[in-house]
């Protein structure tokens, strides 16, 4: 913390006021508090603030400005609000109270928190600690990677995708859920599945009709490939089940009038 020049001395027997006293004390809570010296009293700064050492706030912080810590970290075990983001190069950040952050939450080192609302979090997914979410509705606009999935209240519908050709690979690596237009006679070959996994093929004519499909990697009961439907704008819809070395194929329904 640097010397306060501002503050009033006194000289041998000159009279103290409490005007002097109160100016110096505002001078000195201003200072402390923009240095977190007063680690037991709830922090409030107006501007962006940078620390180089380890800050704890007991009581919490406000900020109205952004706050930088290049060394250290931040530990905070009060309720605090930071509105102009907050970026921690070393050190990481430690929450025990419930914490805010409306602006960006930049950090290097990982968080552990307890209890904190955090939004425009920008964290390296090494970092992350795992854990349960509280319980609220979540957009995830990017892909989740996920080794398992339970709903225990209302839907769960994989990743369809869509694609055209005469015949072509048929992958599961991205989607369960394959729609496949045929433009000429081919072979639709499956691939990228999980052992255990159940998935979908939707086959599609198109306008003109007439295309054969031919299947690799798949299975049928009693060892018969299903005869296609070969009707221009019509579709066929079959279900796999992949045991880790072959794709165990049913007709779900032939000739299907819906192309949606």
């Amino acid at each position: 913390m640097p010397l306060i020049a501002s503050l009033k001395t006194w000289i041998n027997n000159e009279i103290l006021t409490a005007t002097d006293l109160n100016a110096n004390y505002a001078e000195l809570r201003t200072t402390t508090n923009a240095w977190a010296a007063w680690r037991d009293q709830a922090q409030t700064f107006t501007a962006a603030q940078t620390f180089g050492a380890l800050t704890t706030h007991q009581a919490g912080a406000s900020v109205a400005g952004g706050v930088t810590v290049t060394s250290g970290g931040v530990a905070v075990t009060g309720a605090s609000s930071v509105a102009g983001g907050l970026t921690v190069s070393s050190g990481g950040v430690a929450v025990t109270g419930n914490s805010t952050i409306t602006g960006t939450l930049n950090v290097s080192a990982g968080i552990t928190g307890n209890g904190s609302g955090l939004t425009g979090i920008t964290v390296s997914a090494a970092n992350v600690t795992p854990g349960n979410f509280p319980t609220g509705n979540y957009d995830i606009d990017g892909t989740l990677n996920a080794n398992a999935v339970t709903v225990d209240n209302g839907q769960m519908r994989g990743r369809r995708i869509t694609q055209t050709g005469a015949g072509g690979t048929v992958s599961f690596a991205t989607a369960n859920h394959v729609r496949h237009t045929m433009t000429g006679n081919g072979t639709l070959t499956l691939a990228g599945g999980v052992a255990g996994g159940v998935y979908t093929v939707e086959v599609l004519q198109d306008g003109t009709g007439g295309r054969t499909v031919t299947w690799s990697g798949a299975t049928w009961e009693a060892g018969i490939a299903p005869t296609s439907t070969t009707t221009a704008n019509r579709k066929d819809v079959f279900t796999f089940f992949f045991d880790g070395s072959a794709y165990l194929g049913v007709v779900f329904g032939l000739n299907f009038a819906s192309t949606a």
